[in-house]
């Protein structure tokens, strides 16, 4: 029966030629993923650019407002408008007109727009001949009914001013109410969200 060798060197175990891995040390901050830190860096971006643009919108609402009060004290508005006398354009039966733009005869057409063209021409004139040249000032009332008063012929200036004034405050007022409903939708979003958003 063989002895054991004495003194032999011992084999390496098996289990000790395995060595696990040097692997570096992680710490907690590295746990996170970089898709979980991204979505805060969005969401700031978001706010920053939602906080200009209402900034903007309020600064251009003080505006607003501020034009406003210069027309009005610039003098009076009306809401309405101006007409005049004219006097009509010369009758065509009706079966001629229907034959003429029918057929598109183009010497006729010529001739009929020179004949439209003299008469008005003609209508300027005589307007500014006349001192009494008649104009009325129109409205609308709150039940939708057109009302009309004379407007002398020396206020016509004063009363095209004052209507071109209503023509800018109304454009005004249409973008003021915009950018009202705007903000409002802004406001009701971000409500919304600080609601459903808890830390």
């Amino acid at each position: 029966m063989a002895k054991p060798l004495e003194n032999s060197p011992s084999l390496p175990s098996r289990r000790s030629s395995l060595r696990s891995p040097r692997l570096p040390a992680l710490g907690a901050e590295d746990v996170v993923t970089r898709r979980h830190e991204v979505s805060p860096a969005i969401a700031l971006n978001l706010l920053g650019e939602m906080q200009k643009k209402v900034s903007m919108a309020q600064q251009e609402l003080r505006l607003l407002v501020l034009k406003s009060q210069q027309i009005y004290a610039e003098g009076p508005v009306v809401n309405g408008w101006l007409e005049s006398a004219q006097t009509s354009l010369p009758a065509r039966p009706a079966d001629q007109n229907s034959a003429l733009f029918r057929h598109a005869d183009v010497e006729d057409l010529m001739a009929y727009i020179q004949t439209l063209d003299s008469v008005e021409s003609s209508n300027q004139s005589a307007e500014q001949a006349r001192p009494d040249a008649q104009y009325r000032l129109c409205m609308i009332d709150q039940t939708g009914t057109v009302q009309s008063c004379p407007c002398p012929l020396e206020q016509v200036p004063v009363v095209s001013v004052a209507i071109a004034r209503h023509q800018k405050l109304h454009q005004i007022s249409a973008r003021k109410c915009q950018l009202e409903q705007q903000l409002k939708a802004v406001v009701g979003a971000l409500k919304q969200l600080n609601d459903q958003f808890e830390i």
